[in-house]
């Protein structure tokens, strides 16, 4: 009997050093799936076993390997449930190829599926006798939590699948060298070739998440219902027509490069409601998600665009949410950055998420954005007449009847989006643009109505800050702090630069790079004919002051400004020393500053009241 064990044991040893259940790595994955073919089912009376026995169809209960052996189990499930180049663990998730496209398959359906295969197994465990195998007994292999746990774990580095991929793409070196893999569109019929329109066989080498869930026709009619109502909702607008097919397109690639995300605004009825409605249609329903934006900002907001090419939020309000978080989460998807996601009772998951948004709004949302990135992201389309009372309710059906001509349709705007480069931009949408811009960020939009840029432009710090005031108090916004101000000015001037000029041996701050339009606050005479590209800001130093030291190295370069600069002039401002009185006050040491009192008043200082610095102020201009 021990010549007998022997043999299994063996042979056994044979059937796992020759490579067959090795664990698949993104390296090694080509040659896994080189053929992508259904593997020929071995009649069960004949089946190899990872032990080395054999059962008979007489045998009764299957005989799989013993429970302290489970990659051998694992290798025996893959073989015989026919998982082989189908199951994959990807990122900590499983996904098993459905025929069409790859799918998330529930943990617990495959835990109960081990489980359920397993109870009725059995496995030979060997008989010893003076600590030698001497025989094997059938024995009830009785699964346990500990048991399953071993084996879905060797499972899953049976089925590994790099981290580094990120769908669509090719699994097999092979295959990858015939069409891109974001050149193709899985569709029920086969995966279609954008470049050809040609369709090829489905084979699980092509690794995606995303398929249509309807045949490509090459002979589709033209989908008039659709083009009639996208006419009613832009009648004089071929350009909005064209940016939506264009987006349409983009999301049915599955492409993520182009970092945008599609804003349609527009009055109750105006049609948005229609558009949204057709994209699960048109993508497949699960492939869609609804999120709301204050959700994206919660602890567990990303988790449900996990595998979603599409998240649809159809009301655009954040609530009490701040919209900090949501806009940095925005910008993070849509901007193709690594994400950890947090998911509920399971492990971080890690990657880029694959989703494109499309927000439905009756106005525009206001995201708070000091660098305006956001307001850049988006591709924003007007609608405005409402069909409120008009609905025509047999709509949708219409356009579900339509879809492989809207397939075509969107394919052709696919088409010209990748021959321009960029999406079309309609006229109709640039002043929605701007505000966009003003309401993420209203030191942008003080930027563009009240000063210039240019490297010859300076303007005192206060100066600047005094008329930021002015502006925003005169718009609705909260001027905010100096230090927030400069804060969000660099973000939208970020090549402002901070100089230190001395007047009457007092450093006074400027920014260079920026200056009030209309000359009111703007470039010193002193100040204009000097780069500031030369030093850093502690170089702006005045050579006529006599405190300044000979040896400064900031004297040489600007010795011929020494007789140039002035004190900064203007409206409400000191004639001596220059400063803006009702904001500064006075430097230290001018004359106006020791006047006498007027009507009992003492000279300005830090922390009067409003009715003191005006009081001043008046007895200056005099």
């Amino acid at each position: 009997m021990t010549s007998a064990a022997d043999d299994l044991l063996a042979k056994g040893k044979a059937i796992f050093d020759s490579g067959k259940y090795l664990p698949r790595t993104n390296g090694e994955l080509s040659t896994a799936v080189e053929s992508c073919e259904p593997e020929p089912e071995q009649p069960e009376a004949e089946a190899d076993l990872c032990d080395g026995t054999t059962q008979s169809v007489d045998d009764g209960a299957p005989i799989y390997p013993p429970p302290d052996a489970p990659y051998d189990v694992a290798c025996d499930l893959y073989d015989r449930i026919g998982w082989h180049r189908k199951l994959f663990c990807h990122r900590g998730i499983w996904m098993r190829w459905n025929q069409q496209q790859w799918d998330e398959m529930d943990a617990d359906a495959l835990r109960s599926t081990v489980y359920r295969t397993l109870a009725d197994a059995e496995y030979h465990r060997p008989v010893k006798t003076d600590g030698e195998v001497v025989d094997y007994e059938r024995t009830e292999w009785k699964p346990n939590r500990h048991r399953i746990a071993n084996v879905l774990e060797a499972m899953a580095a049976i089925g590994y699948l790099s981290t580094d991929i990120d769908p669509p793409v090719w699994i097999d070196a092979h295959s990858a060298a015939k069409t891109p893999a974001d050149q193709i569109i899985s569709c029920t019929n086969g995966l279609l070739d954008l470049s050809t329109r040609e369709l090829m066989d489905h084979t699980p080498a092509y690794y995606n998440v995303v398929s249509v869930p309807f045949g490509y026709d090459p002979a589709a009619a033209q989908p008039t219902a659709w083009q009639e109502f996208l006419a009613s909702v832009w009648p004089d607008d071929p350009d909005s027509v064209a940016l939506l097919q264009e987006f349409i397109g983009y999301l049915l690639s599955g492409r993520t490069d182009m970092q945008k995300m599609l804003l349609l605004i527009g009055p109750t009825r105006s049609g948005k409601g229609t558009i949204a409605r057709l994209m699960p249609k048109l993508i497949g329903r699960r492939h869609v998600t609804g999120p709301t934006l204050a959700s994206l900002g919660t602890n567990f907001g990303l988790s449900p665009l996990l595998g979603k090419p599409l998240a649809i939020i159809s009301d655009a309000r954040l609530g009490n949410t701040p919209s900090h978080t949501v806009v940095e989460r925005l910008l993070s998807i849509t901007g193709e950055d690594m994400l950890t996601v947090d998911r509920k009772f399971r492990e971080p998951w890690s990657g880029k998420l694959p989703t494109r948004f499309m927000v439905l709004s009756n106005e525009l949302p206001r995201f708070k954005d000091s660098s305006g990135a956001i307001a850049n992201r988006l591709l924003i389309l007007r609608m405005t007449e409402s069909f409120l009372g008009r609905e025509d309710r047999t709509l949708d059906n219409r356009l579900a009847a339509e879809l492989p001509g809207i397939l075509h349709w969107a394919l052709d705007g696919l088409d010209r989006l990748n021959a321009n480069g960029r999406f079309t931009v309609p006229r109709s949408s640039e002043d929605a643009a701007n505000l966009m811009m003003d309401l993420a960020s209203p030191v942008s939009a003080f930027v563009r109505e009240k000063c210039v840029r240019g490297p010859a432009k300076q303007v005192e710090r206060d100066t600047l800050y005094a008329a930021w005031k002015l502006w925003a108090e005169d718009n609705g916004h909260m001027p905010g702090s100096k230090s927030n101000f400069a804060r969000d000015l660099r973000a939208v001037v970020p090549e402002l630069k901070d100089i230190r000029p001395r007047v009457n041996g007092v450093p006074v701050r400027y920014y260079a790079y920026i200056a009030l339009s209309g000359g009111s606050g703007g470039s010193s005479p002193g100040l204009d004919d000097v780069d500031p590209t030369s030093g850093g800001s502690d170089q702006w130093v005045n050579p006529q002051d006599n405190g300044a030291d000979p040896g400064d190295p900031g004297e040489a370069p600007f010795k011929a400004q020494q007789n140039l600069f002035t004190p900064p002039s203007g409206p409400g401002r000191c004639p001596v020393c220059g400063w803006h009185i009702e904001s500064q006050g006075h430097r230290d040491g001018c004359p106006a500053k020791t006047r006498a009192p007027i009507g009992g008043i003492t000279p300005a200082t830090p922390g009067m009241t409003d009715r003191v610095v005006a009081a001043l102020a008046k007895a200056v201009e005099r």
